[in-house]
């Protein structure tokens, strides 16, 4: 259950984001699916990057979970996937082919993962080259690079994937909870009901105070 409170963090993140983010075409899911079944990942990363108009090249590193370098995210565990951001970032939208991103996908997230979870992996690894190429306040957010990836066109890969990651340690799919998920895939497309409300009130108390009612 989602409290009041969390759902107005979601709200205000959702809200802050979209000022900023562009408006993509549709994900080309057939193509992303065609890679994914040939296990063309290199495909796949190059598909989203092209998706969100990232023009820094990447530079893909697989590990094996016994040899895979440590992270400094998650309290130091080995994450699944983790994009290695550069001291100094050029602006997003600008065109950096010079610069190579390194992204590393470990053994576990192709062997237990499915492919929605995958696709999640991937679109949130590199929504957070869009937010610290824009030096977004929540560029440091977790949560908010997961509604990064949503607002960019991959919400039903998060809700899919949901359903149908691993549970070996990978069970959590993201940072944010299967409600949360479909909470803020709500809130992006506009189809809440109490959305729908809280603006016919806003207009309400609007026409009132112009009337003096």
């Amino acid at each position: 259950m989602i409290t009041k409170k969390r759902k107005t963090e979601l709200r205000n993140i959702v809200g802050e984001l979209k000022k900023t983010l562009p408006q993509l075409k549709p994900v080309d899911n057939a193509q992303l699916e065609k890679c994914y079944d040939a296990k063309d990942y290199a495909g796949i990363v190059s598909s989203i990057k092209k998706h969100m108009a990232i023009h820094f090249r990447i530079s893909i590193k697989y590990y094996t979970d016994a040899g895979a370098p440590k992270s400094s995210l998650r309290e130091n565990a080995v994450a699944p996937m983790q994009v290695l951001i550069p001291d100094s970032l050029p602006h997003y939208g600008v065109a950096q082919e010079k610069i190579t991103i390194v992204l590393r996908i470990f053994e576990k997230s192709l062997v237990t993962g499915s492919y929605h979870a995958f696709i999640v992996g991937i679109s949130h690894e590199l929504s957070h080259l869009v937010l610290y190429g824009t030096y977004h306040s929540l560029r440091f957010s977790e949560e908010a690079t997961d509604i990064t990836a949503m607002v960019l066109g991959y919400s039903k890969y998060y809700e899919s994937g949901h359903s149908t990651f691993g549970s070996d340690g990978l069970s959590k799919l993201g940072y944010l909870t299967f409600e949360e998920v479909m909470f803020v895939a709500q809130v992006i497309d506009g189809t809440l009901p109490h959305d729908r409300e809280s603006l016919f009130d806003k207009a309400l108390t609007w026409i009132k105070d112009r009337i003096g009612v």
